[in-house]
């Protein structure tokens, strides 16, 4: 029924991306039930969100409009905009300390932690903000379609002074004749965009592209004792105990060899040479060689910021490695990373099990 009265109405619905409703029942699964039904608001921007505040069965929803573009946050980056590497160089050349001691595997982990945050905060200043970019064009429409909006302004601001029933007639007329003309320069300009793609300069291949592209919205989670996960806290929560629950080390099933193996760890080594120290030449190689197109890390270090390191970090770095070598201790920082989960196909991923 409400789906009908939209259709012939022409009228636009706004819903949100996660779930609006969370059943009690374990047999039925959260929907988007609460959604904005809109008209005649051409030109305006929404963005809608869910508030997961209360912990009632509808989660209210809240619509954001707006005359202008809707920026959504962009990812963290450390050089978002234009960057002075020779700045970049200076500053971080001046902040080394190539004389902090590194004996221990506390001292890798300080050394680690001051380098890392040296490199962010100095890409962080040597890198300019970019220019926020509102789409402020509206659409060019022909000289006679905007005076038709004109007259259809003045007919329908006059009906609402006069009330008369001649100048309500002159005013739906004038409306039923803009819509007309919209439609038609619509159909229009949609074939003339048709026309326009060629096989030559892949403006086919990527319209092609954006209409078989496929967006997926967030599954919600359920915690073992049937409660809906709704925050992205809660879900990072849940596959964290998913995964401390499966990543355990395999029982024991051969005891004579197990203990074989630890004779062999335990006994000591023959005596040979220790392995050949990094140089500062193979650093930069190394850091040559990394694909430039690879994400970052935990810290948001990406290859380009690594390339543009000056002499004295890039010795402070190999000191680090040596030390790793030479105390056996991979730096705790170095060791954290970002997991994402994939849901695995023919499964209801409403469960962590669900994911891989």
């Amino acid at each position: 029924m409400l789906y009908r009265v939209i259709n012939q109405n022409g009228y636009d619905t706004i819903s949100p991306d996660n779930p609006t409703y969370w059943p009690t029942h374990p047999n039925r699964l959260p929907d988007v039930l609460d959604f904005f039904i809109t008209s005649g608001l051409r030109g305006i921007h929404f963005l809608s969100q869910v508030l997961n505040d209360l912990s009632s069965e509808h989660s209210p929803v809240l619509l954001t409009t707006s005359l202008d573009s809707i920026l959504e946050l962009p990812p963290p980056i450390l050089t978002p905009g234009y960057t002075d590497w020779n700045y970049f160089a200076e500053s971080l050349d001046s902040v080394i300390d190539l004389k902090v001691p590194l004996k221990t595997p506390e001292d890798l982990d300080k050394a680690v932690k001051e380098f890392t945050l040296a490199v962010q905060q100095t890409a962080r200043t040597s890198s300019q903000p970019p220019t926020p970019k509102y789409n402020t064009q509206s659409i060019n429409l022909p000289q006679h379609i905007r005076l038709l909006i004109t007259y259809k302004r003045r007919a329908r601001s006059k009906w609402q002074r006069t009330r008369y029933p001649s100048d309500r007639q002159h005013y739906e007329q004038l409306a039923h004749e803009l819509r007309s003309e919209l439609s038609s320069f619509r159909s229009d300009t949609y074939n003339s965009y048709i026309i326009s793609l060629s096989t030559h300069d892949r403006s086919l291949w990527d319209s092609t592209k954006r209409l078989h592209r496929s967006y997926s919205t967030p599954s919600p989670l359920r915690h073992p004792d049937n409660p809906w996960a709704r925050s992205d806290e809660d879900k990072a929560q849940l596959f964290a105990n998913h995964l401390r629950s499966i990543f355990q080390p395999s029982p024991e099933s051969d005891p004579i060899h197990s203990h074989q193996v630890q004779e062999f760890l335990d006994s000591p080594l023959p005596l040979t040479l220790p392995p050949s120290p990094f140089t500062p030449s193979e650093v930069p190689y190394a850091i040559q060689h990394l694909p430039r197109k690879k994400s970052p890390g935990f810290d948001l270090i990406t290859g380009e910021i690594l390339r543009h390191l000056p002499r004295r970090a890039i010795l402070f770095l190999t000191c680090l490695y040596n030390t790793i070598f030479r105390t056996t201790y991979f730096p705790l920082l170095w060791k954290f990373a970002h997991i994402k989960m994939i849901p695995k196909p023919n499964n209801l991923h409403t469960e962590p099990s669900a994911y891989r």
